[in-house]
């Protein structure tokens, strides 16, 4: 009899938690990671800022238990001052924890699943920004990468029973967002069709449909409730 385990990165974060409520029935068999621990709510240490940390996490994940497998990553760091500028350190965070920490863990997870001779989907959470551009250049520079990411492991891999898919939402209201300058949040509203900021309800439901409901066709492929922004 298969079983399944399902992997969340950013857990703590205003979206994983939603998606979490309207799953909660998919999978009895979760492992919670984020930056903000909490041994309460069994969520376990992870930065993706930091390899060794990333590699420590990994290293927990029971990979031979379960035959097929789902990762989610909805994590990231953003500056949504007025003009983020050209300061490299914060550009470097944003690279290291926005895609590097995420391809690491992403091509970590991947190998760990087909020596195991495991299938897995994964689901990584990108931005519009990836599109249209981002005043943080580094987390618009990240989540351009994580494109390719997704569209080069489906590639390389699909045929061995990994699926990859991304969502791209606009700005949504979330725990992030609400670091956004007031003129920065009024622009990405306006630049939507509906004239307003997704919901998180809509972008959980999205990430769901991705992760679980979703049909393998749609690998290397991005979802994007966006309200139409480009």
């Amino acid at each position: 009899m298969s079983s399944e385990g399902m992997i969340v990165i950013g857990a703590a974060g205003t979206l994983a938690g939603a998606f979490r409520q309207v799953a909660a029935d998919a999978c009895a068999n979760w492992y919670l990671f984020d930056y903000d621990a909490d041994d309460s709510t069994n969520i376990a240490y992870c930065d993706l800022s930091d390899g060794a940390s990333v590699e420590a996490a990994i290293g927990t994940i029971p990979i031979t238990q379960h035959t097929y497998w789902r990762l989610l990553i909805a994590s990231g760091v953003f500056d949504g001052s007025a003009d983020p500028g050209l300061h490299w350190p914060r550009i470097n965070l944003s690279l290291r924890t926005n895609l590097i920490g995420v391809t690491q863990f992403v091509c970590a997870f991947v190998q760990g699943v087909l020596d195991y001779q495991k299938q897995a989907r994964l689901v990584v959470v990108t931005s519009a920004a990836a599109r249209v551009g981002s005043r943080d250049l580094g987390y618009g520079i990240a989540k351009a990468g994580l494109q390719g990411l997704i569209r080069s492991v489906s590639k390389s891999y699909a045929s061995r029973g990994i699926t990859a898919i991304g969502v791209e939402p606009g700005l949504f209201k979330s725990r992030m967002s609400a670091t956004q300058n007031s003129k920065r949040y009024k622009q990405a509203s306006s630049s939507s069709h509906l004239g307003r900021v997704s919901t998180l309800s809509e972008v959980a439901a999205c990430v769901k449909y991705a992760l679980i409901e979703a049909p393998d066709a749609l690998t290397g492929t991005f979802i994007s409730p966006n309200g139409g922004q480009v």
